[in-house]
């Protein structure tokens, strides 16, 4: 399993555009190889949002997360559906609008996370380890 990380900010045709000043959109993509990861990352991110900045890929097993992390469950979730991407948002005017890579993949002062695509998952916040 590969999670990919990409700094995104809101197209003008997002229903938030006003309020949302960006997110981390984390991806876990239920593949090998990374390259081909960040590509199904890319593509699985809605099309109100625009790529800003790639941050990270990594692999990850499920021995990555301890029980009752939040990303365990997104985890288990790509297992099933080969992609679940999650966004960690942030109002607009905060300090992540400033440094967006300050903490990629993490969701900033906890803020919430939103699943993508098929995911079943509906709550948040998780953290990346």
């Amino acid at each position: 399993m590969i999670i990919v990380s990409h700094h995104v900010i809101p197209k003008p045709s997002h229903p938030d555009y006003f309020t949302i000043g960006g997110a981390y959109a984390v991806t876990f993509v239920n593949h090998t190889d990374s390259a081909i990861a960040i590509e199904m990352a890319k593509s699985d991110i809605d099309d109100n949002w625009e790529i800003e900045s790639f941050c990270e890929a990594s692999e990850v097993t499920q021995e990555t997360y301890e029980d009752g992390d939040e990303n365990l469950r997104y985890f288990e979730q790509a297992l099933v559906d080969d992609i679940v991407t999650v966004l960690h948002t942030y109002p607009v005017g905060s300090d992540e609008e400033d440094e967006p890579d300050a903490e990629p993949g993490a969701a900033p002062n906890g803020g919430p996370a939103t699943p993508l695509g098929n995911s079943d998952i509906t709550e948040g916040p998780p953290s990346v380890s």
